[in-house]
């Protein structure tokens, strides 16, 4: 088994911080308000591997536990669209109109006529009209669905809910208990839904310094958890609590803040969901949560041209200059999970390929100071589509069943020309462990131990667009085994892959890669590796190299 486990991409508090949130007598008191709290669960949830709505995946007790030791923790707050109005409709689905239409009868007839003429879709779409919108009702169907408090929906629905104060409070959350060895309580469910208990001691760091998470690493007889932050979604810095874009100083000033604060953050998630007045996202929303949720504003488009500020504000996180020369700053890496093909596409010809070809022209020294920008793309799969024009050709028809069997052909996955970019880039790939995401259409049914091999389809499927080129160096194609780790998505309210509902699974897992790259271990120089080594590299080493050699320093630093 691994030695340890690092995840590129996980919700560590999500679940406890928004449950917490919102609740004076536990938000005003340290000793509870922290990520080590335990909270209640669903442990027939738990086991069965069902939505991560009602346990948690990926909370401190679990870290601990299953020694996930290196976790690249996202701060994410919710966009309010899940929770109210669509975007780009100016009535905003107002409750008591939608419900006037409701009981006079005239949206169920538009229902019947839409059903007829066979726009089952619109159909469905028009009923549950009565549910978007910032309704007592809408709350309560939220409730049902998310778990959170009655308090925490009405915050999270009202214009006191800002997105960069919820994640300073985020950050403060993680703060509480930051370097402290903590007595906490795990309980965690069994095979046939029932639930063990134990105590346990464990201590989480928020990484300042390449050289304290060295110390952690690399020391066998530690056991504490390293937690490298990031952020998923720029609305963070972008968009104010009425979903306006906000002005362009306080735009800039808010990531310059996340450059200079204490503990870095090592990449952020431009895109998101929803319109962040930046940069187009892919599609993401399924089928049956449409009804609920329009995420059409600017979906699948690029990068926003109104003075450049797309592209300016991806310059400045990576800090650098309108002629892509370092300012001698932090950088924050983009990651590119959720831009759409054409932010990608863009993102590459206008920042990536001049910078390195740029970086290339350079003295050893000028380098070694600033390196080359490495993609990132933190909990992805592999879509079977080999580039960004075909991905864009087809966006209008990416519905639950858009497919190249057996991947998601979604744009919102990876190509293999994407997955070129990562390794002339040399960037990494996490690989996500939700359903949809890995390819799993609705209903479709699929047996735990099928999953372990679904995961590495995907696995091979990135590998393959590199190490199939036979135009490339034998050894130099054997390097994309570098680009691969985990990036789970736990507890970022996903369906995970039934077999591996939480970290407490990754063993199971890593179990289970080691046994079906054995059966392939003639090919795709498997076996020269080793599969002992490759399951390392995948499990935690693969995230640990990355992150040591792209760790974000100021000039003074250097």
């Amino acid at each position: 088994m691994p030695k340890l486990f690092a995840d590129l991409h996980c919700h560590c508090t999500m679940y406890g911080f928004n449950r917490m949130r919102n609740t004076p007598e536990i938000e005003q008191n340290p000793e509870k308000f922290n990520p080590w709290t335990p909270l209640p669960e669903n442990y027939k949830h738990m086991a069965a591997g069902s939505r991560g709505a009602t346990y948690s995946q990926s909370d401190m007790p679990k870290l601990a536990k299953a020694k996930g030791r290196l976790m690249f923790a996202s701060i994410t707050p919710i966009e309010k669209e899940f929770f109210g109005y669509a975007e780009g409709d100016e009535r905003h689905h107002y409750f008591l109109w939608e419900l006037l239409l409701l009981v006079t009868m005239i949206t169920p007839i538009r229902v019947l006529f839409q059903w007829l003429r066979g726009d089952k879709a619109k159909a469905l779409k028009t009923l549950t009209a009565v549910l978007r919108n910032h309704s007592p009702l809408r709350a309560f169907v939220q409730k049902l669905i998310m778990g959170y408090s009655p308090a925490r929906i009405k915050h999270l629905q009202s214009d006191k809910f800002d997105y960069w104060d919820e994640y300073l409070r985020e950050y403060e959350f993680y703060k509480n208990k930051d370097g402290i060895p903590t007595e906490t309580r795990l309980t965690y469910a069994m095979p046939d839904g029932s639930y063990h208990e134990e105590r346990l001691t464990g201590c989480y760091h928020l990484i300042k310094e390449r050289s304290q998470l060295m110390g952690i690493l690399d020391d066998p007889d530690n056991e504490e958890i390293g937690i490298v932050l990031t952020i998923e979604g720029s609305h963070v810095t972008s968009i104010d609590p009425k979903l306006n874009r906000v002005p362009e100083d306080v735009l800039f000033e808010r990531i310059e803040s996340l450059k200079t604060q204490p503990h870095p953050i090592f990449f952020i998630t431009l895109a998101h969901h929803f319109d962040n007045g930046l940069c187009g996202h892919a599609h993401s929303v399924p089928g049956k949560l449409s009804m609920l949720l329009d995420q059409s504003h600017r979906m699948n488009e690029g990068f926003v041209e109104e003075n450049d500020l797309g592209l300016r504000a991806a310059r400045a996180y990576l800090d650098l200059d309108e002629d892509l020369e370092p300012l001698g700053g932090r950088r924050i890496l983009l990651d590119i999970k959720h831009m759409s093909a054409l932010t990608r596409q863009q993102y590459y010809e206008k920042i990536i390929r001049p910078y390195r070809a740029k970086w290339k022209t350079w003295s050893e020294d000028k380098q070694a100071r600033y390196p080359a920008i490495p993609l990132v793309a933190s909990h992805a799969c592999y879509s079977g589509i080999r580039t960004l024009d075909e991905m864009q050709r087809n966006v209008e028809k990416e519905d639950d069943h858009w497919h190249a069997p057996p991947f998601n052909a979604w744009n919102i996955n990876l190509s293999d020309e994407d997955m070129v970019e990562v390794f002339e880039s040399r960037g990494v790939v996490g690989i996500c462990f939700e359903q949809r995401i890995a390819g799993v259409a609705p209903k479709q049914h699929v047996h735990p131990e099928q999953y372990a091999y679904l995961i590495l389809q995907h696995v091979i499927g990135l590998v393959d667009a590199v190490y199939q080129d036979e135009s490339r160096p034998l050894e130099e194609r054997k390097k994309v085994w570098d680009c691969i780790c985990l990036g789970t998505d736990y507890d970022g309210f996903i369906d995970p892959v039934t077999a591996y509902p939480t970290v407490l699974s990754l063993d199971e897992w890593a179990e289970d890669l080691r046994r079906h790259l054995q059966a392939i271990s003639h090919t795709r120089s498997i076996g020269d590796i080793g599969v002992d080594e490759l399951v390392e590299k995948i499990a935690w080493r693969n995230a640990y190299d990355f992150v040591k050699a792209n760790w974000p320093v100021h000039e003074d630093q250097k």
